[in-house]
């Protein structure tokens, strides 16, 4: 059993996806997952989580994908890992990053997390100043990373197929991602940019925790009076 993730524009009108999923069909393929990644002019952009008996039918699952009118294969890839359902996934991920219980760990899971969600080739967060807070995959050299955050923060293009730079106000870091086989789309994006909120919310939480340990209520005091 072999899973994969096909990602199709095909034309947003009734009846598309089902023409679609009964070409995977004949082949014996298995569509386990479905997700609108983005929608515009007409025209949506899917990805199919699909479980294949065969390696050696993916040719043909392509040819079938490719009779049906509309539509284009803008990417097919291996990933044992992808889920069925990618919105209980971002749930998990949120779940894993409000459990952190330091700063280190925190930064850990939020590179983490956010390459699991959308498959990144390498993840990063990075300080104003231009050190590296933490990393998952093959990530680029420091001074890369700091001029392109630098180039996309003061105006410069920030096309479909670049690395992503998103900003975590709380502790002001710079979250970027990087994926070389296919652009990240609008419904990644959001998520992301979720992560990157949440990673805030939870830095802003472990801060005020680590103010009651320095600072304790006086109640103690009052009862020992």
């Amino acid at each position: 059993m072999s899973r994969l993730v096909l990602r199709i524009w095909l034309p947003d009108r009734p009846g598309a996806l089902g023409a679609v999923a009964s070409r995977v069909g004949a082949i014996h393929g298995d569509v386990v997952g479905i997700e609108v990644v983005e929608r515009d002019g007409g025209v949506a952009v899917d990805d199919l989580v699909v479980d294949l008996p065969s390696d050696d039918l993916i040719e043909l699952m392509l040819a079938e994908v490719r009779q049906v009118d509309g539509v284009r294969i803008e990417d097919i890839h291996p990933d044992s890992s992808a889920p069925a359902d990618p919105t209980r996934a971002a749930f998990e991920s949120a779940c894993a990053l409000m459990q952190a219980e330091d700063l280190a760990e925190l930064a850990r899971l939020t590179v983490e997390q956010a390459s699991q969600l959308v498959g990144a080739d390498w993840v990063c967060l990075l300080e104003r100043q231009g050190e590296l807070v933490a990393g998952s995959g093959a990530v680029p050299h420091t001074s890369w990373l700091a001029a392109f955050r630098d180039g996309v923060k003061g105006g410069g293009a920030d096309g479909p197929a670049d690395p992503v730079c998103m900003e975590v106000t709380g502790p002001d870091w710079d979250l970027l991602i990087g994926r070389q086989s296919r652009p990240l789309r609008g419904r990644e994006r959001d998520r992301i940019l979720g992560m990157a909120a949440l990673t805030s919310a939870r830095w802003i939480e472990l801060g005020r925790q680590q103010s009651r340990r320095v600072h304790p209520s006086g109640a103690g005091k009052a009862q020992t009076a």
